[in-house]
């Protein structure tokens, strides 16, 4: 805990919501948030998206293959190492990542690497 000049504590509270964890600060205001990415036959949708660090992305796969997303370059994902799904996921799954790196992210699905996307974390 810590104290204002008034000597009233100040707290970060943390409030649990049906989609997950989400932050709150002092004020009560959400600071992150959950966003989706669709995987399909055609790609990932939106193919680009500007979030804020600590928001969590959702990865669905509704195409009819597996998808594994990790970060670039394929196949080593060293760009964001942790940004690497690991395993694949099939036609109905999903895969969450939250980014806590600021920078822009380029992606693929490993499994067919022409399939990418770039996420830009603020």
């Amino acid at each position: 805990m810590f104290f204002n000049k008034g000597n009233a504590p100040i707290t970060n509270n943390t409030t649990a919501m049906e989609t997950g964890t989400v932050n709150t600060n002092t004020t009560g205001t959400n600071t992150a948030k959950k966003v989706t990415v669709n995987y399909t036959d055609s790609g990932f949708s939106p193919a680009s998206m500007t979030i804020k660090k600590g928001d969590t992305v959702v990865f669905v796969n509704q195409s009819s293959e597996s998808m594994w997303v990790a970060s670039n370059p394929h196949p080593t994902h060293t760009d964001y190492p942790a940004f690497d799904e690991k395993a694949t996921v099939g036609s109905g799954g999903s895969w969450s990542f939250t980014f806590d790196q600021v920078g822009t992210w380029d992606y693929h699905n490993h499994k067919s690497s022409s399939d990418t996307g770039t996420i830009v974390v603020e």
